[in-house]
């Protein structure tokens, strides 16, 4: 499904059972990056998608998605690639706690929420994730984010990148003690 409906402007909704056949289905990268009219993402949309492995830049540049629905991902715990999955989505102002929570084998978080609206960051987004090495630019221009959880990073001890995570966030107040 690489790059399916990228591009395709005008489409404003994803019927909830779009891939409830394809559970084989290895990859969703870009599949609706550019749809700058979807608003919003169904409940249970990739809930039979098992086995897929890379979900970079699935919503990328999805400037009118207003929400991430809780358990988006509960479904995927074979993904290594979330990239730019939500850059650019400049309507998300909240993510989901317990989003990534049933993906371990994530290795790579680069750009995953850069230019959204976001104004905080769940606790624990990534306990559940301890094969990241990527989290190069992963909020970077999230300008409305103004603090940052302790511990956020705390499970992540195989990272090799942290460059720009936080980069151009120009309302971040403060840096936790235990931040990493």
């Amino acid at each position: 499904f690489h790059s399916t409906f990228s591009g395709c402007s005008s489409l404003m909704e994803i019927p909830s059972s779009l891939f409830s056949g394809c559970a084989n289905v290895r990859s969703f990268r870009s599949v609706f990056s550019g749809c700058t009219a979807i608003e919003e993402i169904p409940v249970g949309l990739l809930s039979q998608c098992v086995e897929v492995e890379d979900c970079a830049g699935m919503f990328n540049g999805c400037v009118s998605l207003k929400s991430i629905p809780a358990g988006l991902f509960s479904s995927c715990n074979a993904v290594i690639y979330f990239g730019s999955t939500f850059a650019g989505c400049e309507s998300v102002s909240e993510i989901p706690s317990g989003l990534f929570a049933d993906c371990p084998a994530v290795e790579d978080f680069g750009a995953v929420f850069a230019r959204t609206a976001i104004t905080e960051i769940p606790e624990e987004l990534f306990a559940a994730c301890p094969e990241v090495k990527d989290f190069t630019y992963a909020f970077s221009n999230c300008k409305g984010l103004k603090t940052l959880p302790e511990a956020l990073f705390a499970s992540n001890r195989k990272v090799s990148s942290f460059s720009y995570t936080f980069d151009d966030c120009s309302s971040l107040e403060e840096i936790p003690v235990g931040l990493f």
